[in-house]
């Protein structure tokens, strides 16, 4: 008897329009109070105070672009009035790093964070916060440059002299120990990485509460670990928990909800507990049905992985109504040739085999040669296999 290739179950990324979770800002980002701070402290100098606020205005609105003239100009006037190393002046060259930083400009940012490093040792003396601050950029546009292994020892320098001067469980501290931990796990040191991950959740969910965001990407990053380590059940348990609590504090409909939806999926999947899959899946799409587009790309390949779920675990009946209903709205929506809705009609094409429905299967089968073979051509290895699929479903 023929055999048929397992279903493609690809996870789609939903996009309801949910807010996204924001990452926290890097610890020597500007910060409003001390600029507002330096524009008041200075009256006499309206230009200078104008450039300030001008400054603030665009950076807090992530207006880079035109925030940048105004660091630069900010920048020069410091050092003309100030000197080079005066403390409001490596303020205003942390302040220009960061605008460039936040443009990708990541070799301008890179070298100007180093130069505030130098100059801050210099003048402030290494143990200082600020200099710890500047030390903690250096290693962030590393790891924005993905160059994890010149980052990890700026890190742990950071995270030793944070905890020596501002304590183990200061904000600042605390963002050097999940920064670690995130460039141990980018560099698959697992044993190394679980330590960090988990004392940055413990510290997240005292310092902010277990439901908050960053506390809820920190569980997630700690199954992150443990799926590593090839520990699936650990990495599913806790990928489940952080779920449960997004649903309950951000809600259903929420980006990171519907991301950690997904991603316990594909666990459930690759340790082939389909039902589970399917359960999780299936709720997602209940929540959220409302305000899913019918014609969205992502709708339809929610419906053609909530059939390739149920077929997996042995459902072919159920698994038929959402694979016609993925192929449907894929023929009408994207079109009868494009290769996802080719792609459904060769699942349901299956799933009709699977059910004896033998003559519906190859009548679909014969729709799907014909159009392979004008999208791909007869040589194609899709329209071979379609054209051996037909004859063995003759010879049935």
């Amino acid at each position: 008897m023929f055999r048929f290739k397992s279903l493609p179950l690809v996870i789609a990324t939903l996009a309801l329009g949910a807010c996204q979770s924001k990452a926290p800002k890097p610890s020597d980002a500007p910060r409003a109070a001390q600029t507002a701070k330096a524009a008041s402290a200075e009256p006499q100098d309206s230009e200078l105070a104008s450039d300030l606020r001008y400054f603030l205005h665009y950076y807090q609105q992530r207006q880079f672009k035109q925030a940048l003239p105004f660091a630069q100009k900010i920048y020069q006037r410091r050092r003309d009035a100030q000197g080079d190393e005066h403390p409001e002046s490596l303020l205003a060259l942390n302040n220009l790093a960061w605008v460039h930083t936040e443009l990708g400009q990541y070799d301008q940012a890179l070298k100007l964070h180093q130069q505030c490093l130098k100059q801050r040792r210099q003048v402030l003396g290494e143990s200082d916060p600020e200099t710890l601050n500047s030390l903690h950029s250096v290693a962030s546009v590393l790891i924005k440059q993905q160059r994890f292994e010149a980052a990890l020892p700026l890190l742990q320098q950071s995270l030793d002299q944070r905890r020596q001067t501002l304590g183990a469980t200061h904000a600042d501290t605390r963002k050097s120990l999940c920064d670690s931990a995130f460039v141990y796990r980018q560099l698959q040191n697992y044993s190394q990485a679980l330590p960090l991950t988990e004392q940055c959740l413990q510290q997240r969910q005292t310092a902010l509460g277990e439901k908050d965001p960053r506390s809820l990407l920190s569980l997630r990053a700690l199954s992150d670990v443990y799926l590593g380590q090839q520990q699936w059940q650990t990495a599913t348990e806790k990928r489940l928990h952080a779920l449960n609590l997004a649903r309950e504090s951000l809600g259903a409909e929420h980006q990171l909800t519907l991301t950690l939806s997904q991603e316990l999926v594909g666990l459930y999947r690759g340790q082939q507990q389909y039902p589970q899959a399917y359960a999780v899946l299936e709720r997602l799409y209940q929540e959220n049905h409302a305000v899913l587009e019918e014609k969205s790309p992502a709708t339809l390949t929610l419906y053609n992985d909530l059939g390739a779920l149920q077929y997996l675990a042995g459902k072919a009946s159920a698994a038929l109504p959402w694979m016609q209903k993925a192929y449907e709205g894929r023929a009408k929506h994207i079109g009868a040739q494009d290769l996802d809705t080719l792609r459904s009609l060769s699942n349901l094409i299956q799933i009709h085999y699977a059910l004896g429905q033998q003559q519906t299967a190859l009548k679909l089968a014969k729709q799907a040669h014909a159009a392979y073979v004008q999208v791909r051509g007869k040589d194609h290895e899709d329209s071979r296999q379609m054209a051996a699929l037909i004859k063995r479903l003759k010879q049935d």
